[in-house]
């Protein structure tokens, strides 16, 4: 004779079953709010950590342009002989000396490099003809004698690159003075950029001395 037995579910196991499900989703839900949450901040993280390493590149590269043309200013490279350079590394170990938390990319030597050369466009032969853009293969000189010459300054910290092109202008102010006024002449540094102040012969009128004031 076979017994046969028959298990009843009451509401209570109904309930049991319902409550662990809720729980379940309720977990799953906090999973992804946390994941999302983390996923949020570092990314803010890392972004800020990008912009603030951006900025320290960009200034690298100022720094550079800063040394390229106090090099202009304190020796214009008027002849192929006298031509500008900067101290790549010289520069590089006074930046990081006095600037902590720039770090060195995967090349240290491309931290800071800065370029001095001549408005011209080396492609289309001697005599190399005047251009607005730059080539960095110009001579190293102010070849065509016009007063202007490319600074070209690239950095790289921590592998954020930044680069900063200009062009700077050699000028002259020719000032003129009556006979009986007494001339002095000097050299005098202001702002930064140099003011040499110098007295010239008598030209073309033999009474009439003339002052150019040279800043570079």
């Amino acid at each position: 004779m076979t017994r046969k037995t028959t298990v009843r579910h009451g509401p209570l196991a109904a309930q049991e079953g319902v409550v662990l499900i809720v729980v379940m989703a309720f977990v799953a839900v906090f999973v992804v709010v946390g994941l999302g949450l983390f996923w949020l901040v570092s990314s803010q993280t890392r972004a800020t950590e990008l912009e603030r390493t951006d900025v320290k590149a960009f200034n690298v590269a100022e720094a550079g342009i800063d040394a390229g043309m106090l090099a202009l200013k304190l020796h214009w490279p008027e002849k192929e002989s006298d031509i500008a350079t900067v101290d790549n590394e010289l520069l590089k170990t006074v930046i990081r000396e006095n600037t902590p938390g720039l770090w060195l990319p995967r090349n240290p030597s491309e931290f800071i490099q800065v370029s001095l050369y001549d408005n011209v466009d080396t492609s289309a032969g001697e005599p190399y003809p005047t251009t607005d853009v730059a080539d960095p293969n110009a001579p190293r000189w102010d070849y065509n004698g016009d007063g202007i010459m490319f600074v070209d300054s690239t950095a790289n910290v921590d592998n954020d690159r930044h680069r900063i092109l200009i062009q700077a202008e050699r000028q002259y102010w020719q000032l003129s003075f009556p006979v009986t006024l007494a001339l002095w002449s000097g050299v005098v540094d202001s702002n930064g950029q140099g003011l040499k102040v110098s007295v010239e012969d008598p030209n073309p009128a033999p009474y009439l001395p003339y002052a150019y004031y040279d800043v570079h």
